[in-house]
């Protein structure tokens, strides 16, 4: 009974990171319903430029925004030149090519810095204590930025004219095309902002995780999952898939090994796909 704070704590801590990464692709894949499998890449990206131009300018904050931009630049060049052009293709060819952009940006990185980690220095040391449990001051800010940018987001696509825009040109292209909407600048701006956001979540995560050329790939999968889990209609199904999955992790991490805390997660998720296929929030109104 003891333990049980402080598991609330790293599943809350472990689920506001998830978000982070989350909150792009939930842009890109959720609502854009675009297959990019270099999302994750994205995400390795901005913790790697993080780490390089933490290195040359010493400035954490900084690198972070250099990060961003980027990760926003690369994000928009890959819409403009690999996607763009399938749009009206099966979206088993843009999970191809960008599968491609992937792998690429992966033996890049590689190629520079190695198969070994890399670290980078929290900006905000201490520790706070609750009882006997210490947390991480970083951690808890990490947290607070996660609250403020989901908040935005929600904000951003239920009440502005850009997620009218978006929503709009998404559902209905072509009723939205006899509006003058460009259909075209509409998406490049949702892509580029999932992959800003994304870039965002490796750069600030970069002090909590070690970062590695692979690392894209473990956050992608587990962003698919939180969608599966959540489901695609609302900025709701993000939050919550993201509880559901890393918490469900971290829980089960207490009690048995993480292979098998693993499995179990999976399996929690596949009960929710055999229950709600699509998804705990399937029938609420996309925001």
């Amino acid at each position: 009974m003891s333990k049980i704070p402080e598991i609330l704590i790293d599943s809350l801590v472990s689920s506001s990171h998830l978000l982070l990464v989350v909150l792009g692709f939930y842009v890109v894949y959720g609502i854009m319903k675009v297959i990019n499998m270099a999302h994750g890449d994205l995400l390795m990206l901005g913790g790697y430029f993080t780490a390089y131009f933490n290195s040359i300018l010493g400035s954490f904050w900084l690198s972070v925004l250099i990060a961003v931009i980027l990760c926003l630049i690369l994000g928009l060049i890959i819409e403009r030149v690999v996607i763009r052009p399938l749009y009206s293709e099966d979206k088993i060819m843009t999970l191809l090519a960008t599968w491609g952009v992937s792998l690429m940006l992966i033996e890049l990185v590689r190629l520079i810095y190695g198969p070994s980690g890399i670290f980078v220095d929290a900006p905000i040391s201490g520790v706070y204590v609750l009882g006997t449990f210490p947390i991480s001051r970083y951690s808890i800010f990490v947290l607070i930025v996660s609250v403020i940018i989901t908040s935005t987001f929600g904000l951003l696509l239920g009440y502005t004219k850009f997620g009218t825009l978006l929503k709009a040109a998404i559902h209905n292209p072509w009723r939205a095309s006899q509006f003058q909407i460009n259909i075209g600048k509409v998406y490049s701006i949702g892509f580029g902002i999932g992959a800003a956001v994304s870039g965002f979540a490796g750069a600030i995560i970069s002090p909590i995780s070690a970062l590695t050329p692979n690392m894209g790939i473990d956050y992608a999968f587990l962003s698919f999952l939180v969608i599966i889990a959540g489901g695609f209609r609302s900025i709701w199904s993000a939050i919550v898939g993201s509880i559901i999955v890393a918490s469900t992790r971290t829980i089960l991490s207490s009690v048995i090994d993480s292979t098998a805390a693993t499995i179990g997660m999976l399996g929690i998720i596949l009960l929710i796909i055999f229950l709600k296929p699509g998804g705990l929030f399937e029938e609420v109104e996309s925001t």
